[in-house]
Formats: C-alpha cells, sequence, structure tokens
C-alpha cells in the first residue's frame, strides 16, 4: 500500500511537465491553443528560446519606419524640379542681360573702322563707317542663302548668294571685305545686275562681323569654285589678297535697283529658359502632388496605434 501511495506522488509530480510537452506539440501542428494554453506556450518559450520574441507591435512599428524613410526620401524629386526651375530663372535674367548688350551694339553710333584687324576682336555687331570703292571682278560668293526680311510677307522663300566684295578704303589703301548683301541664284552673275555694280568712291555704313565655327552638318568650303557654305574670314580674305576685316552693309546701304539686298546680319540668340522654368516648375508641383496623394495621405508611413489582439498580445491598428 505504501510503494502505490508512493508511485502515485511521483506521478502528480511529473504531470504538469507532459502537459507542457503536449502544448507545445500543439502549436507547432498549427492547431489554434485555447485561452488556457496560452500562459503555458508563453512560458514554454521563454524556457526554450534566446532570441527575444518579435511582437506585431514591432513588427509593425519596423515596417512603418522603412516606409517613413522612403516616402520622405521621395520628397527629394519636387525638390530637385523646383531648384532646377529657380535656376533657370537666374539663367533667363542672364540671357536678357546678353540680348540688351547685343541691341545696344547694333544700335550704337557708327565709329570708324579701325585700320588693325587685332583691334576689332571685342567689336563684333558694332556699327563702323567706311569710305571707298569697290572691286567687283573679285566677288566671292557664299550660300545658299535665303532673304532675311523684317516681316513675313507672304512670298515664297527663295535660294541665293551672299555677295562679297573686296572694299578698298580710302586714304590707307588697305584692302577688306563688305558683304553687300543677298541676291537670288538667278542674279549671280555680276553682268545679270549690272545696274548694281556701284562704281566710284562711297561712303557705306555697316555691322563688323568675325569669323563663325562650321557647323557640324555645313560642307567645307571650295575656294577654287568660288564656294563658300560658312564664314571664314581669314581664308576669304587669302583669297582675294585683302585684310580679315568683314563688314556687313546695312539695308539703307542697298543700291536704288534693289540688288543686292543689304541689311542680311543675322543676330540669334537662342532664350527659352522661361519655357524651361515653367517645366521644370509644373514637374515639381506634379511629383509634390503624387506624393501628397499617394504616400502622405494613404499614411503608409506613419507608425499605427497598437491594437490589443487574441491572448494578450498588440498588433497594428491605424487611426
Amino acid at each position: 500500500m505504501a510503494e502505490l501511495f508512493t508511485a502515485a506522488s511521483r506521478l502528480r509530480s511529473i504531470l504538469p511537465a507532459l502537459r507542457s510537452l503536449r502544448q507545445v506539440k500543439t502549436a507547432a501542428s498549427g492547431a489554434r491553443p485555447s485561452p488556457l494554453q496560452l500562459p503555458i506556450q508563453a512560458c514554454t518559450r521563454r524556457m526554450f528560446s534566446t532570441v527575444p520574441p518579435a511582437t506585431p507591435v514591432k513588427e509593425a512599428a519596423a515596417a512603418a519606419g522603412a516606409a517613413g524613410s522612403m516616402g520622405y526620401g521621395l520628397l527629394v524629386l519636387p525638390a530637385v524640379a523646383f531648384g532646377l526651375g529657380v535656376w533657370q530663372i537666374y539663367r533667363l535674367d542672364w540671357k536678357k542681360a546678353i540680348i540688351a548688350s547685343l541691341e545696344a551694339r547694333l544700335n550704337a553710333t557708327p565709329v570708324d573702322l579701325p585700320d588693325k584687324p587685332e583691334e576689332l576682336a571685342d567689336m563684333e555687331y558694332k556699327p563702323v563707317k567706311l569710305r571707298g570703292h569697290f572691286l567687283h571682278d573679285q566677288e566671292l560668293y557664299m550660300g545658299p542663302r535665303t532673304l532675311m526680311r523684317e516681316m513675313f510677307d507672304g512670298q515664297p522663300s527663295e535660294s541665293g548668294f551672299q555677295v562679297i566684295t573686296p572694299f578698298i578704303l580710302e586714304g590707307s589703301g588697305k584692302t577688306i571685305l563688305v558683304n553687300r548683301g543677298w541676291v537670288p541664284q538667278v542674279k549671280k552673275d555680276p553682268r545679270s545686275r549690272e545696274k548694281g555694280q556701284l562704281s566710284g568712291v562711297h561712303e557705306l555704313k555697316g555691322i563688323v562681323r568675325l569669323t563663325r565655327p562650321k557647323g557640324q552638318f555645313v560642307p567645307d568650303n571650295e575656294p577654287h569654285n568660288n564656294q563658300w557654305y560658312w564664314m571664314d574670314v581669314e581664308a576669304m580674305a587669302k583669297e582675294v589678297g585683302a585684310l580679315p576685316i568683314l563688314v556687313d552693309l546695312k539695308k539703307e546701304c542697298t543700291p536704288q535697283s534693289g540688288l543686292p539686298v543689304a541689311g542680311q546680319t543675322l543676330v540669334t540668340v537662342r532664350n527659352e529658359h522661361m519655357q524651361y522654368a515653367i517645366t521644370w516648375f509644373s514637374l515639381g508641383l506634379f511629383t509634390m502632388f503624387l506624393w501628397y496623394s499617394q504616400i502622405y495621405k494613404k499614411r503608409g508611413f506613419q507608425a499605427p496605434v497598437p491594437r490589443r489582439m487574441p491572448g494578450g498580445g498588440e498588433g497594428p491598428r491605424r487611426r
């Protein structure tokens, strides 16, 4: 009888351990534990686990932190767009200053043409006055070119050439180049426009021009064929034995016959910075709207408020 009592006592002492093992197996199999088993499972996890368990609140907070960093990082896009828009405003002011400087040069009072070519380095687009006579038998032709008009008059554009003629300065006897203006292709031959071939001494006004860089798709000049595709003042002057000085005649110097048509100085300064600024500001507003509507308003990066989960745990809860 005493032995039976002793065996019953031992069985009673190991019964809690057996129940704990059964609960652990039930949890591992995926079965939902009863409320009475939750404390035992928690105790078992604490006994056999060396890594602290990640609660739903911690997991949600970590996810929210990562989303928040990404969400705020996307603000770089509208910030950069707005910055580029402001930069284009500064560029616009800079370009307006350049245009104003060119207009002031073109409308300045004509001065005497310097004798030395090196003195013209800072005089491009400045008006000058000169006196002398032309050497029409040494004309150079630069083209093809279209006629420049002050406004569109409904006439179709016609291909032609600009006539560049050696000009001997009175007093010094030096020879320079003068761009007399545009003639149509059918009037390229000087004999077809004899009335426009001025003879004798004339006092003229023009604009100083310098060599322009050759365009990427422009052919090479052909001096032996008197075919000049781009303005190479040095090569033109060498061809006719003149100083490397080129002057474009003003429109008022057009002869009574109408050809060549003077005033063909082309001054182009691209000024599209306002369009660029509007584009960047619009892109900044658009990306800011997307950030607000898709990220901030949905609060995908805000930390959730914890709520109570079954069994005493806590989980994420939106506000």
